[in-house]
């Protein structure tokens, strides 16, 4: 019998189609890493890492497995988000949490895990510009005034 937690274990993916084997469901795998954070964490690490995992995952009623999941259902969650008017700082904690889980997955072997969708993902900041006195013409004449 395979151990799905060991992290030599080999990764598999469906031979074909959709599969009902509970190896390959999200769901198995996220009480898995909720079991691991309860353990391994401090109450309000794994509190935030519940909350952010859930609300990604009920963003995706219809996924059920974890070979579903691609890059573009990331990006489509973080522009959701920011609809929704998360700040850029929450989103980027938001998904640091996703990518963090699945690169979980895939140390443990998670069936149907090739690559870490979240990977690369963030919220992109815009560059600050200094502030010039060209673009304060009204205050530069006033500061000269004086």
């Amino acid at each position: 019998m395979k151990n799905s937690l060991n992290p030599t274990s080999a990764i598999t993916t469906p031979s074909t189609g959709q599969s009902n084997d509970e190896s390959f469901k999200i769901t198995r795998w996220l009480g898995l890493y909720e079991a691991y954070l309860f353990q391994n964490s401090p109450p309000a690490t794994y509190e935030r890492y519940s909350r952010a995992l859930s609300k990604f995952y009920a963003h995706f009623p219809h996924k059920r497995f974890t070979y579903e999941f691609l890059r573009a259902d990331l990006e489509d969650y973080k522009e959701q988000r920011l609809k929704e008017g998360a700040s850029p700082t929450t989103v980027n904690i938001e998904l640091s949490i996703l990518r963090g889980f699945w690169k979980w997955m895939l140390r443990m072997g998670a069936d149907g895990v090739l690559f870490n969708p979240a990977k690369g993902v963030r919220v992109k900041r815009p560059i600050k510009q200094s502030l010039k006195a060209e673009a304060f013409p009204v205050l530069q004449n006033e500061v000269d005034a004086l």
